[in-house]
């Protein structure tokens, strides 16, 4: 017998949660603002939710969706877990331990990225030794327009003292 389950997760960002479906080469689908998206299981009972993959996308005989819950602000999974488990091991997994899989793992692993990204680390490598995933990144060597001209002056100040 088939049916939704929702599971808790620690996805909060909508941006990277989409991103991260579109890396694992899924198709997710996005409700406008206000408006939710039907997703089915294999029976035919259906859910609302905010993001949604059809079956089609992950090969699987029902939808998944995720709805935003505002009261622990983060996104629920909704999905038929036997599917789920049955189609696609791995895809998401749920334990003790709360929701993980393959989506969390790509979920962090992209937020990581964005972060370190912006604050100016680019990948060195990456590699999966035992379902662990190590990245390896270097700081880059550019500077910004401010960091140039507070670097001039800093230097020009230095030139001044010593020639006084």
């Amino acid at each position: 017998m088939s049916h939704f389950s929702r599971l808790r997760s620690q996805l909060v960002d909508r941006e990277i949660l989409i991103a991260t479906l579109r890396e694992m080469g899924l198709d997710p689908q996005v409700a406008e603002a206000g408006k939710t998206i039907e997703v089915c299981d294999y029976d035919g009972r259906s859910n609302y939710v905010d993001i949604a993959v059809s079956r089609h996308s992950w090969g699987g005989r029902s939808d998944i969706g995720f709805k935003f819950n505002p009261k622990n602000n983060s996104y629920e999974v909704v999905a038929d877990l036997w599917d789920v488990e049955s189609c696609r091991k791995g895809l998401i997994a749920w334990g003790r331990e709360g929701v993980g899989g393959d989506v969390m793992v790509q979920y962090a692993r992209t937020t990581n990225l964005r972060i370190l990204q912006a604050k100016g680390f680019k990948v060195d490598s990456e590699q999966v030794i035992d379902g662990q995933l190590t990245i390896k990144m270097v700081r880059t060597a550019q500077r910004t327009t401010a960091q140039t001209k507070t670097a001039t002056r800093s230097t020009a100040t230095r030139h001044n003292q010593v020639r006084r």
